[in-house]
């Protein structure tokens, strides 16, 4: 769904362009080396140059893919097991006139925070609405990231503001406190400028950003750079500048907040670029000195069959055409090649749980949801909600997982879904 969404709004960009002659970076291999902690005086405002830095380029996946074929088969849990059916908790909201929306519970698992046309608090024990927050900008808006802050206190939702053109939107990344609903914070989220010199820049819209944990500091996309600033605090802002080739398409920050990774993007091979190809590297930045200490550079991908993700310490790599996912841990290295199902995928928190929204197309009992457990990438649950059918499946925009696996949420034409999940066994499919 991101991918679907950021390449609407960038084919009105390229219809009139024909060349974007950038060379594909070439596959250099190099011996991971460890990531050294630094004494550096943090909070410094620095805009460090990347042809400056020592990197440490690697080629992360093997360039011999596995086919399907030699991986194991997996096959849908056509029949729910009645053992451990997920149990519909309840369903509240009410129908919203803005389809694309975002769910995400806060860290405690109490509150789940539904953004579409307005933003909506929810108890999720009480199933009552806590605070409705309203958008201070016109109706032309669409909410594209939503996150709590570590401690539950603060809500981020970024947005895309389409007032004056759908082309070159303007982005808005709203930040309130929890407790009173008072808009903390509303800072500017730039397009970032891609440089093409045969036929000028391009302007990308970028909403990622990322609360630093146990901390009130935000790390956001805004144009070609990411900024850190404290949400609650008049403190000095940190600058990365990330360059005019690639922009920041995720941010996730380490556990330990002592490593920031960046999953960034760019397409090329004009004209009509976003049919063709596109390409994709992992910046990894050291937090107290902002060094950047490794870059890895991923070969030309086609956006029809393949995706890349960033969740937590986890790069992803999606491969549709052969159902296949690539999964290198960024702090251990640690990779594996797994197969998957065609479909949209969400993950909870620490990335042990993936929901897919399969793909209906594909398979022959038609659309449903899946559970799988990402510690064998097995697929352990598939259930069908009675509004999975054919023609429904549109309006069904997001799914989270709540922080402690317990409960399923869906949102659907305005209204949010709760599925207790406690009864799902978690190891081996059966």
């Amino acid at each position: 769904m991101k991918k679907l969404c950021l390449i609407l709004g960038l084919i009105s960009l390229v219809l009139s362009s024909c060349g974007l002659n950038q060379a594909v970076p070439p596959e250099v291999t190099a011996t991971p080396t460890e990531m050294e902690t630094s004494t550096s005086t943090p909070g410094a405002t620095l805009t460090p140059s990347l042809t400056a830095l020592p990197i440490a380029t690697i080629t992360p996946f093997p360039t011999t893919q596995a086919t399907s074929t030699e991986l194991p088969k997996v096959l849908p849990t056509n029949t729910p097991r009645a053992d451990n059916e997920p149990v519909l908790i309840a369903s509240f909201g009410k129908t919203d006139p803005l389809v694309h929306s975002k769910i995400v519970f806060n860290p405690d698992g109490i509150i789940i925070a539904q953004a579409a046309s307005s933003v909506k608090l929810w108890d999720v024990r009480t199933h009552e609405l806590i605070r409705e927050l309203e958008y201070p900008y016109s109706e032309k808006i669409q909410p594209e990231k939503i996150l709590f802050s570590p401690d539950s206190s603060l809500l981020a939702v970024s947005l895309s503001d389409h007032s004056n053109s759908y082309s070159d939107p303007i982005g808005h990344l709203l930040v309130w406190e929890v407790s009173s609903g008072d808009l903390l914070q509303d800072w500017t989220q730039e397009c970032a400028i891609m440089i093409d010199p045969n036929h000028g820049p391009y302007h990308i819209p970028v909403y990622a950003m990322a609360f630093l944990p146990n901390s009130t500091k935000l790390a956001y996309a805004n144009g070609n750079n990411i900024e850190i600033k404290d949400v609650r605090e008049e403190s000095e802002m940190v600058v990365v500048s990330l360059g005019t080739e690639m922009f920041a398409s995720e941010i996730s920050i380490r556990y330990d907040a002592e490593f920031m990774y960046v999953l960034m993007d760019w397409y090329f091979d004009n004209p009509f670029s976003v049919f063709n190809g596109w390409r994709s590297r992992i910046q990894i930045w050291h937090m107290n000195t902002l060094t950047l200490r490794r870059e890895l550079k991923y070969p030309k991908n086609d956006f029809h069959y393949e995706s890349m993700y960033l969740v937590g310490v986890n790069a992803l790599h999606e491969n549709e055409e052969n159902a296949t996912i690539e999964v290198q841990n960024l702090t251990t290295d640690k990779m594996g090649n797994y197969p998957y199902r065609k479909g949209l995928k969400y993950y909870n928190s620490d990335t042990s749980l993936m929901v897919c929204f399969r793909d209906g197309s594909y398979y022959e009992d038609g659309y449903a949801i899946e559970i799988w457990n990402t510690d064998n990438w097995r697929n352990i649950f598939t259930f069908k909600p009675s509004f999975l059918k054919y023609g429904n499946y549109y309006y069904l925009s997001d799914i989270a997982i709540s922080p402690e696996n317990t409960i399923l949420a869906m949102y659907y034409k305005g209204e949010v879904y709760l599925w207790d999940i406690r009864s799902v066994d978690y190891g081996e499919e059966k």
